[in-house]
């Protein structure tokens, strides 16, 4: 499943394309999130933030606590400056980048189309985050299995 991400994206293009949209999507799908309480002040995004700790610190640890670490942060800007309307902005427009990369420059599929765990488990935002911090490969003890 992740050991995949990397060939499924190949074309120039389609990286810009991921680039721009992962973030959109991040920041969407946080927002969005935010929106939904659970209990005592806690909403949904705290709950995903947490699965991803605990998913990505199985992986490789040092990865997984920096990645919980500046998305946290981020999600603490994210609460203070967009609304509703934005996060539905983000959230359509970075899939629609996204997306746009596979069939138009790469001629495949997204991988949700045929496993949505990857996208469940946030394997794009993460995979960006370790190149552009370059950090060793995510997933290294995955990609080898």
């Amino acid at each position: 499943m992740i050991s995949n991400y990397e060939k499924e994206h190949q074309h120039p293009l389609c990286i810009f394309l991921h680039n721009m949209g992962i973030p959109l999507i991040t920041i969407g799908t946080m927002s969005l999130l935010g929106q939904l309480p659970l209990v005592g002040g806690v909403d949904f995004r705290y709950l995903l933030l947490l699965l991803n700790l605990f998913y990505f610190c199985m992986l490789d640890v040092r990865v997984g606590l920096l990645y919980s670490v500046f998305v946290s942060g981020s999600n603490l800007l994210i609460s203070y400056f967009v609304n509703l309307q934005y996060s539905w902005i983000c959230f359509s427009l970075g899939w629609a980048l996204a997306i746009s990369g596979h069939f138009i420059f790469e001629k495949n599929k997204p991988a949700f189309f045929e496993n949505l765990s990857q996208t469940l488990l946030g394997v794009g935002p993460m995979t960006m985050f370790a190149k552009f911090f370059k950090l060793k490969r995510p997933f290294s003890r995955t990609a080898t299995a």
